[in-house]
């Protein structure tokens, strides 16, 4: 699956390069799907990705500004960027990963 934009290219390839990241986030990915169930008008699938591209958003945002000190334009610069990833895109590939049985019938709902 390609990345939809150069920011979310950037942050899958730092979360997918790594062996210990990309083996913290597929167990992630494995806990998430195991508590998903259908809820109302969406899908196991659809609540599994959203859940985990809020977790995503969360822990590599975070990360990323705990290493940024301070405020000024290298911050608003890191924002706009992290505003620009597309979670949900990158949550779908690690769910796929997992080898269950995964599908979202059209784009990411994140």
């Amino acid at each position: 699956m390609m990345s939809k934009n150069y920011e979310t290219h950037i942050v899958r390839l730092w979360l997918e390069n790594d062996p210990n990241d990309y083996m913290y986030w597929i167990g992630v990915a494995s806990e998430v799907w195991e508590e998903a169930a259908d809820k109302e008008y969406l899908t196991r699938s659809e609540m599994a990705q959203m859940e985990l591209a809020a977790i995503l958003e969360d822990e590599v945002s975070g990360a990323v500004f705990e290493s940024c000190s301070g405020s000024g334009i290298a911050s608003d610069f890191l924002s706009a960027s992290l505003s620009e990833v597309q979670w949900g895109h990158i949550a779908s590939i690690f769910l796929e990963s997992l080898g269950v049985e995964y599908s979202i019938a059209s784009e990411p709902v994140v």
